[in-house]
């Protein structure tokens, strides 16, 4: 097997701080996709939320245009013949796995999943991680080549990250629903006529109502560092 380099591991190094930078879902999937990149050398990688209820399938790649116009609705129709979603429902295995685990390429070829979809895009080798969750969508990311199939040290460089992938996601869904709470605070204190700032231990600003704002500006002059309060109002709180 093919071993990792040293470049290898700073290359993971790098990835992993740049997924868990702080960011809600809005900036999250294009932040791993561009970091998965560095890492891992695809043509394209693929994050797809999968609804299989309904069924419904939402698709981003980098770069985009690796995407025909019609991947969502081809994928969506095909969802219960694709080989490495049915494997991770079969296992709950969320770490990497190559489409060449799991049937032939001639196999793949007569299938109408890689005719309708994988043809046009020139996919002829895919490897997967997932991130469980206990709701759905199920969540995969999917690097693609045409060739040559992905090895084994990428296999084990994305099954390294696929932690810290589940991790940071979770991260973000926090950060999205934080922000959502300050959105509906913010109302309502808006509302109310009343300013709120909300700072940091240290004494930076988080946040800050308008109201807030025109009040420390009005008796303390325009801020000159958004992030922090006026001198004399900070030694006050």
């Amino acid at each position: 097997m093919e071993r990792p380099t040293q470049s290898d591991f700073y290359a993971l190094l790098q990835c992993v701080r740049e997924i868990y930078a702080h960011v809600g879902l809005e900036t999250f999937q294009a932040q791993v996709l561009s970091a998965l990149s560095k890492v891992i050398p695809a043509e394209a990688i693929i994050w797809t939320e999968i609804d299989l209820q309904r069924p419904r399938v939402k698709a981003e790649a980098k770069p985009p245009e690796a995407l025909p116009p019609d991947t969502e609705l081809v994928l969506a129709r095909h969802l219960n013949e694709h080989p490495l979603i049915n494997h991770y429902l079969q296992t709950h295995d969320s770490r990497a796995v190559k489409l060449s685990d799991l049937l032939p390429r001639r196999q793949f070829h007569r299938m109408a999943l890689y005719q309708e979809l994988y043809r046009p895009m020139g996919a002829e080798y895919l490897m997967t991680v997932w991130l469980p969750s206990p709701s759905p969508p199920l969540i995969s990311i999917a690097s693609i080549r045409g060739w040559p199939d992905f090895s084994e040290r990428d296999r084990l460089l994305l099954s390294l990250l696929q932690p810290h992938l589940l991790q940071a996601y979770r991260n973000a869904e926090a950060i999205s629903q934080m922000e959502l709470k300050l959105d509906g605070l913010g109302r309502a204190v808006e509302e109310s006529d009343r300013g709120m700032v909300l700072l940091t231990p240290e004494g930076q600003v988080q946040w800050m109502t308008g109201q807030a704002q025109h009040w420390v500006e009005e008796y303390f002059g325009k801020f000159p560092d958004i992030h922090s309060l006026p001198a004399a109002l900070w030694r006050w709180v």
